[in-house]
């Protein structure tokens, strides 16, 4: 009998959970955000680390004309970034000469490099950024990364 009660009491519960506003919904989590001026060659970046699977959200919304280069790179490879060695980046997670825009993508902690992740984004003109060149434009803009 008592087993009975539980089990109805329990099916109440995540009957109810069903008609409550936000109560089976995703949590989306703020991993950073910012809003940095950034001059020719300097960059913002973020570091996390992914304890579980889930979805990676960034978005950029830049004023001006000047774009940025977003990187997510696994944190093994950012030495090699930082140093303009050659390094591995996540695809997914990147793109060269960005103004606003919004990545999205699915990150599975067992298939990738690493669960530590940076995310950059860069005012350069990568890949060649590493060579010497004269002052450019500042960039503005904000910056926001959420996992969900």
């Amino acid at each position: 009998m008592t087993y009975m009660r539980t089990l109805l009491v329990t099916v109440m519960m995540l009957g109810a959970c069903l008609f409550l506003p936000g109560c089976m919904e995703e949590k989306e989590q703020v991993i950073c955000e910012g809003e940095e001026p950034l001059e020719e060659n300097w960059w913002y970046e973020c570091s996390f680390e992914m304890l579980e699977d889930g979805t990676i959200t960034i978005e950029v919304e830049l004023t001006g004309d000047t774009p940025v280069t977003i990187l997510t790179i696994p944190a093994s490879e950012y030495e090699n970034w930082y140093y303009c060695e050659e390094f591995d980046y996540y695809e997914a997670g990147s793109k060269v000469d960005s103004m606003s825009t919004t990545l999205e993508f699915d990150y599975q902690t067992q298939e990738n490099w690493a669960d530590e992740l940076y995310v950059i984004f860069w005012n350069s003109d990568w890949p060649n950024s590493c060579d010497e060149e004269e002052n450019g434009p500042t960039v503005n803009g904000n910056f926001k990364i959420t996992v969900s």
